[in-house]
């Protein structure tokens, strides 16, 4: 009875199709660090790299933003901004997300008695490329508000680095090697939002896998990139793997209302459904006015065959959301092959039909 229901872990929205023509366009960045006392080349260089790295991501958002009609294509998706801020936080998420940063140059120079570093960040843009990426993005909005999420990492991660560096300028000598265990173990936890950055670039599942594990083994306490190895595993059919990574989310934190969402979903392909419905359970009871998460417990109720319970769930689904197609159209499967009531099947499957679910017009040809 699965193959009935059109189940989706993310809603996604169709957007307008990519440019006609491509145009290549490269940006450069140059940054210049004067290194402090206390400080060694691969400290400086990774202090250049974040800066030269946001930078050049802003560069490159204003051009995207005006190349490719992003600002419409965003608000296609429902998301509505407070501020002009919010907004561009949106589009540098965007721009981290399709773009890959690399650096270009380093060059060291003694200057008055110090060392400097002129570090040279550069991107390749193509704008048929970017346009693809970006419609990926805007699709599955939960890389997106990943990409946001390591966004807001990467800027407290610059921060706490830029004020352990004025610490070491100021320290004595007995405090200096505590603080660069500081930086180091700082340092660890950037390259793993990198590594899970790459990992939600990129199209390979494998490697996708593996950029995952990178940024888990440079901060196993760190629980995104488990998060996403998991539905890169459950993707690939490695369910247990899956369930090992959202266990390991839950036991860093209790109260992740998706970490209990995933693994639910992965319970629910093994038809375990005690299991999958004592997740959703509990993700409803973190977050009352969880949609996706009513309408996850009334599928696994449905394939129980307790029919009542799984149309409960799908009016609080559309109570909460009332424009989701897929949720009138899973409450017209369990009324009529569930209860055989053709009067509310067919009322069902007609609000989907104008919500655009495509499947609500065979339904109703069936109900006639």
């Amino acid at each position: 009875m699965k193959d009935r229901f059109i189940f989706l872990t993310v809603v996604i929205l169709l957007i307008s199709s990519a440019l006609g023509w491509a145009e290549q366009k490269v940006f450069t960045q140059t940054v210049k660090y004067v290194m402090g006392e206390n400080e060694s080349r691969q400290e400086l260089r990774e202090l250049a790299t974040l800066e030269a790295k946001r930078q050049i991501l802003e560069q490159v958002g204003v051009y995207i933003e005006g190349t490719t009609e992003l600002k419409q294509r965003i608000t296609e998706t429902g998301t509505e901004f407070k501020d002009e801020t919010e907004y561009k936080k949106e589009v540098l998420a965007i721009t981290a997300g399709v773009t890959n940063t690399e650096i270009a140059a380093e060059e060291w120079k003694e200057e008055d008695g110090v060392f400097v570093l002129y570090l040279t960040c550069r991107i390749s843009v193509d704008t048929e490329d970017i346009n693809r990426k970006i419609q990926e993005l805007v699709r599955d909005r939960q890389k997106l508000d990943d990409m946001r999420m390591l966004q807001d990492e990467v800027a407290r991660l610059q921060s706490e680095m830029e004020e352990l560096r004025q610490k070491l300028e100021q320290a004595e000598a007995s405090q200096v090697e505590e603080i660069k265990k500081q930086r180091h173990r700082l340092s660890d936890k950037y390259s793993a939002v990198e590594w899970n950055e790459k990992g939600i670039a990129i199209d390979d599942p494998d490697k996708e896998i593996e950029y995952y594990s990178y940024a888990i083994e440079q901060n196993p306490d760190w629980s995104t990139p488990y998060i996403n190895r998991g539905n890169a595993y459950c993707e690939n059919g490695y369910y247990d793997l899956a369930i090992a990574d959202f266990n390991r989310v839950i036991q860093i934190d209790p109260n992740f209302a998706f970490a209990y969402y995933l693994r639910g979903f992965t319970h629910w392909i093994y038809d375990h459904y005690d299991l999958a419905i004592a997740d959703y359970n509990r993700a409803i009871q973190i977050n009352p006015n969880y949609a996706v998460a009513f309408e996850a417990r009334g599928l696994v109720y449905y394939n129980r065959r307790d029919f009542n319970l799984a149309i409960a769930d799908f009016n609080k689904a559309i109570q909460i959301n009332p424009d989701n197609a897929d949720s009138y159209y899973n409450r017209g499967i369990a009324y009529w092959y569930g209860l055989r009531d053709r009067i509310n099947a067919r009322r069902s499957f007609q609000r989907a039909k104008e919500l655009g679910h495509p499947d609500a017009q065979k339904e109703l040809d069936k109900l006639q």
